[in-house]
């Protein structure tokens, strides 16, 4: 069984796109948008790891002294990424636990939030 994410798995992405979220700009560095797809691959396999990045990534952006809130909702998107979460600074962490609650139907659920549109998808 592999060791539950933590917020330290989750630092490299907040260290890489930590200036572009401050200023902004036309251009997320590449660094940053390999962080986040990592971070992607990271928190794909569990609804809890989701859960856990969405806090980690909420709480270093609400500590920000500095933080244009646009550049910092656009990462995933001019990344070319879809995560299971939306960069927010008030986003509901707890809605990702839903995946977890529908594995006890044994149904085999390849994404079972997507919150581009707030909806639960089932695909088989």
């Amino acid at each position: 069984m592999a060791a539950a994410l933590t917020c330290d798995d989750v630092k490299p992405t907040l260290e890489a796109c930590k200036e572009y979220v401050r200023i902004g700009g036309e251009t997320v560095p590449p660094s940053c948008c390999y962080s986040a797809l990592d971070l992607r691959n990271l928190v794909m396999s569990s609804a809890a790891d989701r859960q856990i990045a969405c806090h980690c990534i909420q709480d270093a952006a609400k500590q920000m002294t500095q933080l244009n809130r646009t550049a910092y909702a656009d990462v995933p998107k001019r990344c070319g990424l879809r995560l299971p979460f939306h960069f927010e600074i008030n986003m509901n962490c707890n809605k990702y636990l839903v995946c977890d609650q529908l594995e006890g139907l044994r149904l085999k659920l390849h994404s079972c939030w997507d919150a581009s549109i707030g909806l639960i998808t089932n695909k088989f």
